[in-house]
């Protein structure tokens, strides 16, 4: 394996897959090395339903209106300069998309267009309700074409390698293998995700253990909005933590019901909306109503709608349905929300450039100030090629000075048994802590007592000394994750109030 590339890309989701494409395209003969951390598929990407926001169709539909309801889904706290800038940008992306070999669905008048909550249009494009699929698999094939780009797959990534200049290469660890390596690259990019599984239930696939953030976090990198994490409000309820399926945002714009366990459709009592009001308003109704009645779960309601169309538009979710024995005709489906998409992340700039120089983070883990404090619906897929584009740009108009840092290799300890029997409690742990802070999220008293506790947590897992890679370096770095996110919390409250826990937290 070569170890020295002018371009360092870690995921392979549609954030690095682009980038790729990108670098490959505008210049053929750049060294890219793109890591993985299992095989190429294994990611959140795959598992998008909706589709990418943009205004394809400017008589239906305006920049001005996307725009707009970008800021107000994020409450103010998104950069209005950057939601201006991703808007105009995103219906090239979405060419670019289509020019790599992406189908869209697609009608008369051009794209097929959905809408989803919180849009004042239909503005998705989407390949029926596996859009994530689709772009993944067209992604994948290309980057396997292009003959500058090297796929390091099974590699876990440990640590960032910094020198005077910035990021200069990473340390990692390939899976069977006890030995640490190093690759080394003047351009770093960060795509690897974000860190859903640190709670108790999440759509996020099991890889979405921050480990991008974590490693940043950790070279001293700015953060920004962890405290901003979205949870989607319809995903399917499963009694067992961890990983559960998505009910898609589509399909409430579609014209599904949520309801109660009386078939009432409670969420106008907190929102005009009902079912199309902004994800953060409708898993806030959702827990409310919940915590009211003592019912465990909500449910979605389609026997009202054309089954026959229902069923091919949502062939994804019709065919889970089914396997869980649900009879769309007669039964509704049991849903509760489930933590979906972290909303801030590594601190970076209009080109995708974090506080440390050389160093960059696109997709999910990068805080680029377009979701603020809630992510609009299918914005997420449109971010990550819009800076994928931009980043390239920016990394292509730098020196690209070589790394003369030698190659080093060294022997790492292995998991154990008993320390992956360890590892599981910790991360079970975590998750009730998180999970437990996000629900009680506006009460100070509570998120300082789940402050203390995660990083209670923290110091009892060092106590073990983990492996830096595999389950022991993904609960490190969920760990870091966890107690950013309450930490943010905790210092979104007055100020007067934020002695109380001075010298207790450690974040960066």
């Amino acid at each position: 394996m070569n170890n020295r590339y002018d371009v360092l890309i870690i995921g392979t989701g549609i954030a690095g897959l682009s980038l790729a494409i990108y670098l490959s395209e505008l210049a053929p003969k750049l060294s890219i090395g793109l890591m993985s951390k299992g095989a190429l598929p294994q990611c959140n990407t795959r598992l998008a339903q909706g589709g990418i926001a943009a205004v394809t169709n400017q008589v239906l539909d305006s920049f001005i209106s996307h725009e707009h309801d970008t800021l107000k889904a994020g409450s103010g706290l998104c950069n209005p300069e950057i939601v201006h800038m991703a808007v105009h940008e995103a219906p090239t992306r979405v060419n670019d998309l289509v020019r790599w070999g992406v189908l869209f669905d697609a009608n008369e008048n051009g794209f097929h267009l959905n809408r989803e909550g919180g849009h004042s249009a239909n503005r998705i494009v989407h390949h029926k309700d596996f859009t994530g699929k689709e772009i993944h698999a067209k992604l994948a094939g290309k980057v396997r074409r292009c003959a500058n780009v090297a796929l390091l797959k099974d590699c876990f990534a440990t640590e960032l390698l910094l020198n005077d200049k910035g990021g200069i290469g990473l340390k990692f660890v390939r899976k069977g293998d006890a030995v640490e390596r190093t690759a080394m690259a003047p351009r770093i990019a960060l795509a690897t995700g974000g860190s859903g599984q640190m709670f108790a239930y999440t759509t996020n696939h099991p890889f979405a253990t921050a480990d991008g953030l974590a490693m940043a976090m950790r070279a001293g990198a700015r953060v920004e909005h962890l405290q901003y994490y979205q949870f989607h409000p319809t995903a399917m309820y499963q009694s067992r933590m961890g990983q559960v399926p998505l009910i898609s945002e589509a399909v409430r714009g579609y014209g599904a019901h949520v309801v109660d366990g009386r078939g009432r459709r409670f969420l106008f009592d907190y929102d005009q909306r009902g079912e199309l009001a902004t994800r953060d308003v409708v898993t806030d109704a959702i827990y409310d109503h919940l915590s009211a009645t003592g019912e465990p779960f909500a449910h979605i309601k389609v026997n009202h709608l054309d089954l026959a169309d229902f069923k091919a538009e949502f062939p994804t979710i019709t065919t889970r349905c089914q396997k869980m024995g649900i009879d769309l005709a007669g039964a509704s489906i049991p849903v509760l929300p489930a933590a979906h998409y972290q909303c801030g992340g590594i601190q970076v700039d209009a080109w995708g450039m974090s506080s440390i120089d050389r160093v960059y983070a696109l997709g999910e883990c990068a805080g680029t100030g377009l979701h603020g404090a809630n992510r609009l619906a299918s914005n997420s897929l449109m971010e990550a090629v819009v800076f994928a584009r931009r980043t390239a740009v920016h990394m292509l108009a730098q020196d690209f000075d070589h790394c003369t840092t030698a190659s080093m290799e060294q022997a790492v300890p292995i998991h154990t048994a008993k320390l992956h029997r360890m590892i599981s409690e910790k991360r079970r742990q975590l998750r009730a802590i998180t999970t437990g802070a996000y629900r009680e999220r506006n009460n100070r008293v509570a998120v300082q007592e789940r402050l203390y506790a995660v990083n209670q947590l923290r110091g009892q897992v060092a106590k073990f000394g983990l492996p830096g890679y595999g389950a022991g370096g993904e609960l490190t770095n969920l760990l870091w994750a966890g107690s950013g996110f309450i930490d943010a919390l905790y210092q979104s409250f007055e100020p007067k109030e934020k002695h109380l826990l001075q010298g207790q937290t450690s974040h960066t």
